[in-house]
């Protein structure tokens, strides 16, 4: 169904330029998680991306409202036409738009705390975790481009273990009781690094799932992925 729709949105002019915002949006999250990466692994300082990352969350929360006020005029408009396509992609840019958030929530960590990933398992744990949910924006935008089930089936089992894992790694930090800002920053690293493979999966969803079922990633049954995922 999804390959339906995107046609639908490619060829007409409102719905293709309101897919053009959600293509940036998602552009401009892989952005921002590539620069609180380098910030995060001590390649570049805070100092120098802070105004960058703030002006780009800023541009992404634009993006959304504009996707909604088009939205809204266009079903305005024409009530009874591209209905399912407009609620697609109101879902969809609702997850780049969070992405956007996290991106800027792991920024503040890193700049508020002075955090390096530097030498040790937590680190090393969340290292890994980091640069794999970096690698995972390309296929997240290629799946959902071309409506690629199998490929969006791929991220999304993929992206789901990345969320146990910073799951694994909290659970971890509950268990060994390190000094508390260390457990704080950790902690609150490892739930941002899962909400952005989260949001990443739930675009994926969207090529594989039934409209009433984007987002619900733990019923791969429904998608005819089971085993898959």
């Amino acid at each position: 169904m999804l390959r339906q729709i995107l046609e639908a949105l490619r060829g007409k002019g409102l719905l293709a330029h309101m897919l053009d915002h959600f293509t940036d949006m998602l552009d401009d999250g892989e952005w921002m998680f590539a620069v609180v990466t380098a910030v995060l692994m001590g390649e570049k300082e805070a100092g120098e991306v802070r105004d960058a990352i703030f002006a780009r969350d800023e541009k992404v929360d634009a993006e959304q409202r504009q996707v909604r006020r088009e939205i809204v005029e266009h079903l305005t408009l024409r009530p009874e036409v591209d209905l399912p396509a407009c609620l697609v992609l109101m879902n969809v840019v609702r997850d780049a738009e969070r992405i956007g958030d996290y991106c800027k929530n792991i920024f503040q960590v890193a700049d508020n705390y002075g955090c390096h990933l530097a030498q040790g398992s937590y680190e090393e744990s969340l290292r890994q975790i980091l640069t794999e949910i970096k690698g995972m924006f390309s296929g997240t935008k290629q799946a959902f481009h071309d409506s690629d089930t199998h490929l969006a089936g791929e991220v999304i089992g993929k992206l789901r273990s990345l969320t146990k894992r910073c799951d694994m790694v909290t659970s971890q930090l509950l268990r060994d009781n390190p000094p508390a800002r260390r457990a704080v920053v950790y902690t609150l690293l490892s739930c941002y690094f899962k909400r952005v493979a989260a949001h990443q999966a739930n675009i994926a969803s969207a090529v594989v799932a039934p409209l009433d079922r984007i987002d619900f990633l733990d019923e791969p049954d429904i998608w005819g992925l089971r085993g898959g995922v």
